[in-house]
């Protein structure tokens, strides 16, 4: 694995924190992220 920070936000303002890649056991290379979901707390409730 491997990653880089990042201050990309996409179009639903979620940020993308980090941005890494992995190698699978086939050799095959593959990207991930680290994303924050941006959250409207207006509309939050708690449950217990």
């Amino acid at each position: 694995t491997n990653y880089n920070n990042s201050n990309e936000v996409d179009a639903n303002n979620n940020a993308h924190k980090q941005q890494g890649s992995f190698t699978t056991t086939a050799g095959a290379t593959n990207k991930m992220n680290d994303v924050w979901f941006d959250v409207d707390l207006a509309n939050f409730s708690k449950t217990a």
